[in-house]
């Protein structure tokens, strides 16, 4: 498939078009990068918060698995407050999440 995108500056007249062929080439999210994980991480967290009918068999044991895998340089720490929120979170849906797992810690 291709995607194609067209965006204008805010002080120009002309639009411009960007297109990018997408291969169908499967990857293993175990290979993806950090920051493409974590962002599925998020994308199932809502999710799961929504109830969504997509969520298939996702978890917030998985959430924080994948999401505390991909913590990588948090600087700012937005990363790692994600992984108490999903903690949280699945404490107030009164669902088990994994104690031992360290990727929710509260480092």
């Amino acid at each position: 498939m291709t995607v194609k995108f067209r965006y204008k500056a805010p002080d120009g007249d002309v639009s411009k078009l960007i297109e990018q062929p997408v291969l169908d080439k499967p990857v293993l999210l175990e290979q993806a990068s950090e920051n493409l994980c974590f962002a599925a991480s998020v994308s199932v967290f809502g999710m799961l918060l929504s109830n969504s009918e997509f969520k298939q068999a996702s978890s917030y044991t998985h959430v924080a698995r994948t999401a505390g895998k991909a913590v990588g340089i948090d600087a700012e720490g937005y990363r790692k407050e994600f992984l108490k929120l999903v903690k949280k979170a699945s404490s107030i849906q009164k669902v088990a999440v994994d104690e031992d797992d360290d990727s929710l810690s509260n480092e």
